[in-house]
């Protein structure tokens, strides 16, 4: 989507280079979607669970931290594997989807659709930082480009 529209808005919705961090937004902003669509699905037929934003939201925050915990140390013992990205990304959402269900079933907890848009909010400014300004770890480091970030400079040997 960014490389159709390439400008600073797309940027922090969607992947700019192919680092593991960029990768991740693809993630989140995915499943983020998907609950905007799963939402109006849920209203139209009248069947709208509690704390669905919450539990949404949170779910896609947290399956960032959970596929990195797993992948990373998989990715520096045997470096890009489609198969093993994919599948483990694919337990990923499978745990998260799981988790958010089950958030969803219990009680209601107050103002909690308020602050999970302001969580919302704040992982997206995230998401604009790093992109811009990311830090220069191997999390960041596209080894296709030779590069970190946007629009930074490429690392010559």
């Amino acid at each position: 989507m960014y490389d159709w529209f390439d400008n600073s808005v797309t940027s922090i919705f969607f992947p700019v280079n192919e680092s593991i961090w960029e990768h991740m937004k693809i993630i989140f902003t995915s499943t983020i979607i998907v609950s905007f669509f799963e939402y109006l699905r849920l209203k139209k037929a009248g069947l709208l669970y509690h704390n669905f934003w919450f539990s949404n939201i949170f779910s896609a925050f947290l399956s960032i931290p959970l596929y990195l915990v797993l992948f990373v140390p998989v990715y520096n013992v045997i470096g890009e594997n489609m198969f093993f990205s994919i599948g483990l990304m694919l337990v990923v959402i499978i745990a998260v989807v799981y988790m958010a269900h089950y958030l969803s079933t219990k009680k209601e907890i107050r103002d909690m659709t308020l602050t999970s848009l302001i969580f919302l909010s704040l992982v997206y400014i995230g998401f604009g930082y790093l992109t811009y300004y990311p830090a220069h770890n191997g999390l960041f480091y596209d080894t296709t480009n030779n590069m970190y970030g946007i629009n930074t400079y490429v690392l010559r040997d």
